[in-house]
């Protein structure tokens, strides 16, 4: 306890103190910290500050006003609060310690964006896809070397991001070792999650199988005839079946590339993000949906969050209207 009040009284007096503070203090993403350093060299370089001379005393309603206006005069409202909720996060930390009183920010709104497109992928769009991908194209025989190819894996793929809601990080993380048959269990780890933490989701009946043949094929491509073999070895690695895919695992950028060929070949927009948008949706528009089931699916520390990745259509609405009490 003492050295947590010492610890209190000893107060950051610029706002880079604040920022390496709140760095330390925390465990975020290597993407996550560049992005808080990004913003603060943003607002320093605005103000006309040196890196060490922006006292948080400075940081006034005023001076984020004016900050507001720069930014939107060179970029896009959704920079200007991305750059605010970053700068609320490290504000709002000074005030839970007691190194300032209030926060500015709270006066200083964000910016109005234009209405955001559907994220979500209809269900006749997903069965295009799903068709366009199916096994009976001769790729696992090496004689299909498309854009696509092998076909039979990113279906897989397609059909672990409806299945799961699991995020790309988190699929490309995942580990033999991670998925428990025989409870049908994922657990999605720290290590693939944006929120460092982990958790633990149903393996559906419907993709048991795909992942079944997935594991047969890895284990024959690899020469590995016991299963216990496979345990450290990554779940999704299309280099193992695809020799054009570099290095010994699959990436992120493997994946990105798939899904922008994907939506070329097809005309239909779809990415790892959009699909988690479509389970999300698809979920909530059952009778009685659970909310609070769908956030721990997702792993959604803000029910707010959970909330708006899920989008409604004229059906739907007209739908709830239907059951309004007639009078």
């Amino acid at each position: 306890m003492a050295e947590l009040l010492a610890r209190a009284e000893i107060s950051p007096s610029t706002i880079t103190d604040l920022l390496e503070r709140y760095l330390k203090d925390n465990i975020l993403r290597p993407a996550t910290l560049s992005t808080y350093r990004k913003v603060i060299a943003c607002l320093i370089k605005d103000c006309g500050k040196g890196a060490d001379t922006l006292p948080l005393g400075e940081i006034t309603f005023d001076l984020l006003t004016e900050w507001r206006r720069m930014v939107l005069e060179r970029a896009s409202p959704a920079t200007w609060n991305n750059y605010r909720t970053h700068l609320r996060a490290l504000l709002n930390y000074a005030i839970l310690w007691g190194w300032i009183e209030t926060n500015p920010l709270i006066y200083v709104k964000s910016a109005p964006t234009a209405q955001r497109r559907k994220r979500t992928v209809p269900e006749k769009n997903l069965r295009t896809i799903l068709a366009l991908l199916n096994d009976d194209y001769g790729d696992d025989r090496g004689t299909d070397t498309g854009s696509l190819y092998p076909r039979w894996f990113w279906r897989i793929v397609l059909r672990t991001f409806y299945y799961s809601g699991m995020r790309l990080r988190q699929l490309v993380s995942l580990r033999w070792r991670d998925i428990d048959f025989a409870r049908n269990e994922i657990l999605l780890t720290a290590e693939g999650s944006k929120t460092r933490r982990e958790w633990t989701i149903p393996l559906s009946t419907l993709l048991r199988d795909d992942l079944r043949l997935l594991m047969n094929r890895t284990m024959r491509t690899s020469g590995i005839t016991a299963q216990a073999a496979l345990l450290d070895r990554q779940v999704f690695n299309v280099t193992r079946f695809y020799k054009r895919y570099k290095g010994a695992e699959m990436t992120e950028a493997h994946v990105h590339g798939f899904f922008r060929r994907l939506s070329g070949a097809t005309g239909i927009a779809i990415s790892a993000h959009r699909m988690r948008h479509t389970v999300a949706t698809e979920l909530m528009r059952g009778r009685n949906p659970d909310v609070k089931a769908v956030q721990q699916l997702l792993g959604h520390t803000d029910i707010r969050t959970t909330l708006s990745y899920v989008e409604t259509d004229t059906e739907q609405l007209r739908h709830i209207v239907g059951n309004l009490t007639a009078l």
